[in-house]
């Protein structure tokens, strides 16, 4: 006859007085191990109690529990299954007791509840990070220009051009007063423009009218010139008009008011096959009928658009006026010029000088 083994004092595997982590409203389990003999004793018990009450006074929790032998060893397994962890199961102690007719073990657990707060900071920073990008995105559309000028600025002192061999900035092109329109347009070409790109900023600009000397062959000068620029600035009104009215863009270099037709048949010829010169349309006192005006121009405002300038108005709408023309002026010089140097503004009086001396003979 087998006699039964002797029994022996329970060990308590887990939990070791262990914290684990729960999600509060959501379920749980917990495990509690222990070596029990080296057989099944009837007398051995495992049981839970919650912060010194039973298990069984809590409607969420439920008690399972299995002797396994395991190499002439038996390990007892219970677990506490809590379908809903309430906040009154945080932070008490959940103890699992092992109990044998020799002696007595038990270990504890403490419920805490996950910390979120790195998660949190991490989508904080992430949501921080792109409302940052996409604030300085807006900020950089909104104030394109200014980083554009202030960026030149600043690496005009850090990096030297080498010289391109050209002595303007730019070529004014603009119809010679016989409306009041195109005295507008002279007023806006022989002192508006000069007096913001050249006194202000030291570009320097050659201007018909103002910088040819008498006696020139037109179309020779006004080819040399252009070549000599780096921009073409063909200035236009509402009452703009082709050279030749109704004629094609080749009858009107026939005409003999031919001269601004000659400037951007030359100009935009090399912009277009040469990619040698920019050209920018300006439009002053209103939208431009481009219908009339050669195909060229059309096909140059459609592919990059024109440059607007307002006229100063009195009333409410002066101050709007005021700030469309401050950018216009911040949009002519980013589309239009590099910041120049003080070489160019030099060059420029040497320039102006001769034509006053060419202009006295």
């Amino acid at each position: 006859m087998d006699e039964d083994p002797p029994p022996v004092e329970p060990e308590l595997v887990y939990p070791q007085n262990d914290v684990v982590t729960v999600e509060v409203g959501k379920r749980a389990e917990l495990k509690c191990i222990a070596y029990v003999g080296l057989g099944e004793d009837s007398d051995t018990l495992m049981y839970w109690t919650v912060d010194g009450t039973d298990s069984e006074e809590h409607e969420e929790l439920k008690e399972s529990r299995q002797f396994t032998p395991e190499k002439d060893r038996v390990f007892g397994l219970s677990i506490l299954s809590i379908s809903k962890v309430h906040r009154r199961f945080l932070n008490v102690p959940i103890k699992c007791t092992v109990s044998s007719s020799v002696a007595s073990k038990f270990g504890w657990v403490l419920l805490q509840e996950a910390d979120h707060s790195a998660f949190y900071a991490s989508v904080a920073l992430c949501l921080a990070a792109s409302l940052t990008i996409l604030v300085l995105a807006s900020a950089f559309l909104f104030f394109k220009v200014e980083v554009v000028l202030a960026y030149r600025k600043l690496s005009r002192h850090f990096s030297k051009q080498a010289p391109d061999g050209k002595l303007y900035d730019g070529y004014v092109s603009f119809l010679h007063p016989d409306t009041l329109s195109s005295d507008e347009m002279a007023t806006f070409a022989l002192q508006i423009l000069p007096e913001e790109l050249e006194k202000k900023h030291g570009y320097s600009l050659y201007i018909r009218g103002r910088d040819d000397c008498p006696g020139e062959a037109v179309p020779d000068v006004i080819a040399s010139t252009m070549r000599q620029c780096r921009r073409l600035i063909i200035i236009l009104s509402p009452e703009a008009k082709s050279s030749a009215d109704n004629k094609t863009e080749e009858e009107s270099l026939l005409c003999n008011q031919s001269q601004l037709g000659y400037e951007q048949k030359i100009g935009i010829h090399d912009a277009l096959t040469q990619n040698d010169l920019q050209v920018i349309l300006v439009e002053i006192g209103g939208p431009v009928d481009y219908s009339c005006l050669p195909e060229s121009l059309h096909y140059i405002k459609k592919k990059q658009g024109a440059l607007k300038w307002r006229k100063a108005s009195l009333g409410t709408q002066k101050l709007t006026t005021l700030r469309s023309n401050r950018n216009f002026w911040k949009n002519l010089r980013t589309s239009c010029f590099p910041e120049t140097d003080h070489l160019n503004y030099v060059t420029l009086g040497l320039l102006k000088t001769s034509k006053t001396i060419c202009l006295a003979h």
